[in-house]
Formats: C-alpha cells, structure tokens, sequence
C-alpha cells in the first residue's frame, strides 16, 4: 500500500507559540519511510525524521522519553540535556544518532533574550555571528552529551531558535575528533544566523550535508534582515508553497512546527509515490 500524505494542523497561533499542547503522533510511519544514515545528499527520509525530532524537542522530557520508547519500542536510547536558555535531547539507533534542538519557548524571557541580541560576534572558524545565537550555542555545547557510541553516524536538527543552535553545534561537530561520524544537519524554520564570511566558509564546510527547510513564507526566516549583514547558509528547500489558509497570519503560521513535519512527510509521499 502506497504512503499516505497527511492533512495539515488548523492554523493556529497557539500551535506555533505551544506545540506541546497539542496532541501529535510523534513518528508515525518511521517504519514505512527508514532513515538514511549514509544518504549521499538530501533525504527527503531524513528530513521527516529530523522535522519529527526538532517537534518532539519540545516536549517535556518524560513525554520525549514516552514518544521515542513508543515509536521504536525501544530500540534507541535517549539522553535528554539542558542549560541555561536550552534544551535537547539525543536519539541514539543502531548505526546513527540525531541531536535535536528545541526552538524558542513563547514563555520563556531567556529565548526572548537570546533572539533579539542581533549584535554580531567572532566565530572560531571565520566570520561572525548572531550574539544570542553564540551564546546559546555554547550552553548547548557544554550541556551535549555524545551519543552513546563515537561510532554512530551523528546528525542535527531543530526549529526556529533550535535551528540556529544546531547550525552552530553541527559547525562545531564537523571540526572536531569525530568528524567523520559527521552525517549532516537538517533545520525548520532557521533565522540567519551569520554574516557572509560566515555563511561562505560554513558552506564549503558542509557541502552536500546542510539542508535548511522553510515553509513557504515564514516569517522567522527572514530575520535578522540581510540588511544589516546576516545571510542564509545553503542549501534551502522549500516545502508548502501556496498554502494560504491563512493569509492575514501567513508569515507566522507558516512558522508552525508541526507544519513542517507534516509538510515533509507528505513531500516524502509525493517522491515515493
């Protein structure tokens, strides 16, 4: 039986503000659609899956235990981390791991802080980056546990604000001892994160393994404004374009996680099928 593609989630401020509040089958049909870890390039596989991980980031941790367990019957091992203005946690399969990321919390004055701090600062590599992202970056860096064998290939993911930290992380990654467990990063929704010189040397980085998603017309992912020097690493996709259930609020419920999971499963399902 060919897959099915899914109806998309009312439009809702409060799903975009509050996913956690809504109930959603967090995985269903991993087994139909496996993930990829040696892909050679984009997966639309491993783009659900790592859409699904950065949505499940925002649960609590008991409820992200509870739906991995549920999902893969316990055949993955789950470390659940924190810090400061983060959260995340680490999925761990037989041959790969995932690193996701959660995104702004509406509630949270620390994710408010840490998106508006658009001053730009030295990143290690070349370039500079957002201010608030840095510094999230770095809880995060501190506050990762490694997946639970060096020999898993490891990939990264996130949504909004969770996005950027997996950028910065993934960067990070691909620099150090382990590197060529490096598998890619997959990110919803990303703000710019960095200036030019940034964005050129990430690219050349991450060839073939970067692969940001934006829903059509975001709104997140046009800020910081290129007008005052950030930019966008490759390589973007798109997914929902002309779905305007809600035009007056486009830009913000385009933004919607769990939009994202489902738009990728059903562009899963078109390629399939």
């Amino acid at each position: 039986m060919p897959l099915q593609r899914r109806p998309l989630p009312p439009p809702s401020v409060g799903r975009v503000l509050f996913p956690a509040k809504y109930d959603y089958p967090h995985f269903q049909g991993a087994d139909k659609a496996p993930f990829a870890p040696n892909a050679g390039g984009f997966s639309r596989a491993n783009a659900w899956w790592s859409a699904e991980a950065s949505l499940l980031a925002y649960w609590k941790p008991a409820e992200i235990e509870a739906a991995l367990e549920k999902a893969f019957a316990g055949n993955v091992a789950v470390q659940i981390f924190s810090g400061y203005n983060i959260e995340g946690y680490v999925a761990s399969f037989d041959v790969f791991a995932i690193v996701a990321f959660r995104g702004t919390e509406a509630t949270s004055p620390e994710d408010i802080l840490t998106d508006v701090d658009v001053r730009k600062t030295d990143w290690k590599p070349g370039g500079r980056v957002h201010h608030g992202f840095f510094h999230a970056f770095s809880d995060a860096w501190k506050a990762m546990p490694p997946p639970r064998s060096p020999n898993l290939r490891t990939y990264f993911t996130g949504h909004s604000l969770g996005a950027a930290i997996a950028t910065l992380v993934a960067d990070t990654f691909v620099n150090g001892a382990n590197r060529a467990q490096y598998g890619g990063v997959y990110t919803f929704g990303s703000p710019l994160v960095g200036d030019r010189a940034f964005v050129d040397g990430f690219n050349a980085r991450h060839a073939g393994k970067s692969f940001r998603t934006v829903n059509d017309q975001d709104g997140v992912a046009v800020v910081p404004p290129r007008l005052v020097g950030f930019r966008h690493v490759d390589e973007e996709h798109f997914v929902g374009l002309d779905v305007r259930d809600a035009p007056r609020l486009e830009a913000l419920i385009d933004h919607t996680p769990s939009r994202y999971s489902i738009l990728c499963w059903n562009a899963l399902v078109d390629e399939a099928n």
